[in-house]
Formats: C-alpha cells, sequence, structure tokens
C-alpha cells in the first residue's frame, strides 16, 4: 500500500474553522483560536514587509547593493516564529 503524505493545512482552509470556535466554542477553545488569528496576523504583516524590503531591493534605481539584500533577508528571517519539534 502507498503512504499517503499529509501536507500541512493551509490558513484559507483553517479560517472558517477559527472562526467558528472563536465564535461559538469553549472558552479554551475561543483562547485557542484568538491566539492562532493573532498568529495569523503577525505572519501577514511580516509577509507585507517582505513584499516591501523584495520591491525596495528588486528597484535597481536605490541603488541597494547585494550585501544590503542579504542583510534584509537576515533580519525578515529571524522575525519568522521558530518550528517546533
Amino acid at each position: 500500500m502507498a503512504a499517503i503524505k499529509m501536507l500541512p493545512p493551509t490558513w484559507v482552509g483553517v479560517l472558517p474553522l477559527l472562526l467558528a470556535v472563536h465564535r461559538d466554542g469553549s472558552e479554551k477553545g475561543v483562547v485557542g483560536a484568538a491566539a492562532e488569528l493573532r498568529n495569523m496576523a503577525a505572519l501577514a504583516d511580516l509577509l507585507n514587509e517582505a513584499v516591501i524590503a523584495i520591491d525596495g531591493l528588486l528597484n535597481y534605481e536605490t541603488g541597494v547593493g547585494e550585501s544590503h539584500a542579504r542583510d534584509v533577508a537576515r533580519t525578515l528571517l529571524a522575525k519568522l516564529p521558530k518550528k517546533e519539534g
């Protein structure tokens, strides 16, 4: 029998469940859902920051050097949440 590889859920797929739990869940569920929604918001903010930085790095008129590009990438990567496990 072939092994089935499970992919992690997407935020788009998880959002309806989080919203339902936040609206109708137990106190513990509401707290957990709120924490995940805050995490999603923080990651969205980080993505926006990354897009702005990448846009600036790709805009050659600014004269941004390769060294600066690496510094920006390191700074953004350092802001990512650490993977568990």
